[in-house]
């Protein structure tokens, strides 16, 4: 049996400050469904697992049960996961989160952070340590990719 990597087109960018392993993950504040906003530096401490995503991407859909099994599993420990839905309204992400009982926030993207995270394909998965520094992007996804992060996560959480 063969598992691909998938993933769904996205929006190139030129942006030259865009994230970058090893670099401090580029800051936003963004609203969830309900219009409430939250920033990346209210998670300072933790390490903290972005998700860029959309409703109609078919590998961002097959994603969400694996994010919600890993928040589940870890989210005591000093852990959150961070959807960010590119879509274009909220409205489709507010029925898919409810629908499929999504556990973690959901944040709608706007135009910068898509370009200051070099977006380029979704779903893209930003691993970011409790200092605010990017230690993996994951762009793509495929079954055995809930284990690397699991992986990755609990190195970070034992530091």
């Amino acid at each position: 049996m063969a598992f691909f990597l998938v993933s769904c087109g996205g929006n190139p960018t030129t942006n030259e400050a865009a994230a970058r392993m090893g670099q401090p993950a580029p800051e936003f504040t963004l609203a969830d469904l309900e219009g409430k906003t939250h920033s990346l530096k209210d998670y300072r401490g933790k390490v903290v697992l972005l998700d860029f995503w959309a409703t109609w991407c078919g590998p961002c859909r097959v994603s969400t049960p694996a994010l919600g099994r890993l928040h589940q599993k870890l989210k005591a420990r000093n852990f959150a996961v961070l959807s960010i839905s590119v879509d274009d309204s909220a409205d489709p992400v507010k029925k898919y989160v409810k629908k499929q009982n999504v556990p973690f926030l959901t944040l709608m993207a706007d135009s910068n952070v898509q370009a200051e995270y070099r977006v380029r394909a979704i779903p893209t998965f930003v691993l970011v340590d409790a200092e605010g520094v990017i230690v993996k992007i994951f762009q793509g996804f495929a079954p055995s990719m809930e284990d690397a992060w699991e992986r990755e996560i609990l190195k970070l959480l034992k530091n």
